[in-house]
């Protein structure tokens, strides 16, 4: 089960309600069962909760700004693990991943805006462990040049 959300401002998920959106949410053409989906979104943070074994991206987050993503677990026999796609301002921070594929892939391709590069992101004080393939943190995707700040510590 996943949910899609899309555009929202002001969201917090945790650990407390992360089953009733599971449980109401349908899974939507594109996002192939990932356990969250944001798109167009501000002002989110998504805290406490353990995400195991989706079938592809577990959190995919698309054209998002000021996202805090903290003391998350993720642990998946398959694809990447979250997954930061033309988004500004995101903290990365206390997460443990162990996925098959990249445990974090920052992108800035495609159409959709057009205009937007992935901007100001921070990775701190998290544990990645990929096997099989992928990287711990890939940045070589797509259109790499619209890619700005970008800190690991």
């Amino acid at each position: 089960m996943a949910f899609l959300l899309l555009p929202l401002e002001n969201i917090r998920i945790m650990k407390s309600i992360l089953f009733l959106l599971l449980v109401f949410n349908k899974t939507t053409k594109g996002n192939n069962n990932r356990f969250i989906s944001l798109t167009d979104c501000e002002n989110i943070s998504i805290e406490g909760i353990n995400l195991h074994n989706g079938t592809t991206w577990q959190v995919a987050l698309s054209h998002c700004n000021n996202v805090k993503i903290n003391d998350i677990k993720i642990v998946s026999g398959s694809d990447d693990g979250i997954d930061i796609f033309r988004c500004t301002n995101l903290v990365v921070d206390g997460v443990f991943a162990h996925t098959k594929d990249d445990c974090v892939a920052i992108k800035s391709g495609g159409d959709y805006p057009a205009d937007q590069p992935t901007d100001n992101i921070r990775i701190q004080n998290c544990v990645f462990w990929n096997s099989i393939w992928g990287n711990a943190i890939e940045n070589a995707k797509i259109r790499l040049q619209n890619t700005k700040e970008f800190t690991i510590e």
